[in-house]
């Protein structure tokens, strides 16, 4: 009788092999194919459970998706009003674990499939998702939907920058740049 095996182990190691080749070679090197190989299987040992490329990268999104709810909570707690708001963009401005890979897969998946793919639906519901998060964040702060469309723009803008020329746009900068403007926000309430 063939071990059993569990699901959710399974998807997890398709999750970090997946991620792991997007971080090795870059989003165009990850393919079925080559995730069976980094796990030491054929093919099947990754279609049974996740069929496709689109499959592929909806599998790592979730995995890495997974830490951050915990992550950013944490981040946050016991903050209010602007620290709260600096919190969230010193979080949202790092990259962390497989930050850089996803960021990777995410943007080969926005630039290589049209408006209406498979797994598109994903994609725009966590950009709304983040967006409206930032918006609560930023109303709670006391500040207009201007702030939060500022901030989702610089968020979205330093993952593009963080992939395109990691050297030049390090966590670090970015935080500076975006702890600035949020200081000046903050002088102007005062």
């Amino acid at each position: 009788m063939p071990p059993e095996i569990n699901v959710q182990e399974r998807l997890d190691a398709i999750a970090e092999a997946t991620l792991q080749l997007a971080r090795a070679g870059g989003a165009g090197g990850v393919t079925v194919r080559a995730v069976a190989k980094k796990l030491g299987g054929s093919t099947t040992l990754v279609t049974k459970y996740v069929p496709t490329r689109v499959d592929l990268l909806l599998n790592a999104f979730a995995f890495v998706s997974t830490n951050w709810a915990e992550d950013l909570a944490n981040a946050l707690d016991g903050k209010e009003g602007m620290e709260k708001l600096k919190a969230l963009a010193g979080w949202s401005l790092q990259t962390n674990n497989y930050d850089d890979a996803i960021r990777a897969l995410w943007i080969d998946s926005l630039a290589g499939n049209p408006p209406e793919a498979e797994g598109d639906e994903t994609v725009q519901n966590q950009a709304h998702g983040e967006y409206e998060f930032i918006k609560a964040v930023v109303h709670e702060a006391g500040e207009d939907d201007w702030v939060a469309d500022a901030l989702f723009l610089a968020f979205r803008g330093y993952y593009l920058s963080s992939l395109e020329d990691p050297e030049s746009w390090p966590p670090e900068r970015a935080q500076e740049a975006v702890m600035r403007i949020l200081e000046m926000i903050a002088s102007q309430q005062r």
